[in-house]
């Protein structure tokens, strides 16, 4: 748009009368054409044109940078996402490993050869990592809807 204050400006009129009260009317036309070109503007077009291309390369740099915030933020939950799966498989493990150690506790504590502290740390252990791995699923869930609005899906309701 700004480059176009270059160019000359043209403009086309025309124009058509009768004239007198009495016949025979007199008709009467015209058609005019201009070209102007303004060339003492104290360089006005430049500066509209400088001033055009500044806030075109803003805009770019505008976008450049929104695009990258979308790919960071898209790639932050995606390792996010990866991370808290990698924690989930861990607690699961924790939560077999914490049954078996109440499994031989109770043994124990059933033959005799353990105490009451033994098992309820036994307990105490297998309760936390209940916990855990439900506090861990709920992070998950959350960072997979995270991933969902970065990607631009709509969340299932």
């Amino acid at each position: 748009m700004a480059r176009s204050a270059f160019r000359p400006s043209l403009g086309l009129s025309g124009f058509f009368n009768y004239r007198n009260l009495q016949l025979p009317l007199i008709h009467n036309w015209s058609l005019a054409g201009l070209v102007a070109q303004n060339f003492l503007d104290g360089g006005v077009k430049r500066a509209h044109l400088a001033q055009a291309q500044a806030q075109e390369a803003v805009a770019k740099a505008n976008l450049d940078s929104l695009v990258q915030k979308v790919r960071q933020e898209v790639f932050a939950d995606l390792s996010n996402v990866q991370v808290i799966r990698d924690k989930v498989f861990l607690t699961e493990q924790a939560e077999k490993e914490a049954e078996e150690n109440l499994a031989l506790a109770e043994g124990r504590y059933a033959n005799g050869y353990g105490n009451i502290i033994e098992l309820t740390d036994a307990q105490f252990l297998l309760t936390d990592s209940k916990v855990n791995q439900i506090a861990i699923r709920y992070e998950y869930q959350m960072a997979v809807a995270s991933l969902d609005v970065a990607v631009g899906r709509t969340p299932v309701k």
